[in-house]
């Protein structure tokens, strides 16, 4: 007796829901899926050995145990919300970095002055911050 991969006990459920006859076999099963008859009879033969031995066995008998097979080994992911974390700077925003950097004594902007490496890394972590902020604002 096998065990049955959890992909093919969803797949083998839907079908199941989904077909309104009164009585399901393996054959009729097979037609609705695309899968042989014998590969679903040696499936589903973990949940009653019957099932390989005759062919009109009803599938809905098995409907019950194949959903709890299929919810005892499905994982729910839980997705966790982390909290909005800004990169440190010592500047709060943009107006406050580009005054500092490019006003000079008198309050006149001198736009001889070219930004260094760490300048534009900080000026990028700054605009992502105002981003998220503006973001969250919506």
């Amino acid at each position: 007796m096998s065990e049955i991969k959890v992909e093919d006990a969803k797949r083998y459920l839907k079908a199941i829901k989904a077909n309104k006859q009164k009585y399901l076999t393996c054959d009729l099963l097979a037609n609705d899926i695309g899968v042989y008859a014998d590969i679903i009879a040696r499936d589903l033969s973990a949940f009653d050995p019957l099932i390989n031995m005759d062919p009109s066995y009803d599938l809905r008998a098995i409907q019950g145990q194949l959903t709890e097979f299929v919810q005892a080994h499905t994982s729910k992911r839980v997705v966790s919300k982390k909290p909005m974390k800004l990169a440190e700077t010592k500047y709060k925003s943009v107006n406050d970095f580009v005054f500092s950097k490019y006003v000079v004594a008198g309050g006149l902007m001198d736009r001889s002055i070219e930004l260094t490496n760490k300048d534009l890394i900080e000026l990028k972590k700054i605009i992502i911050n105002e981003q998220k902020l503006r973001k969250k604002r919506r």
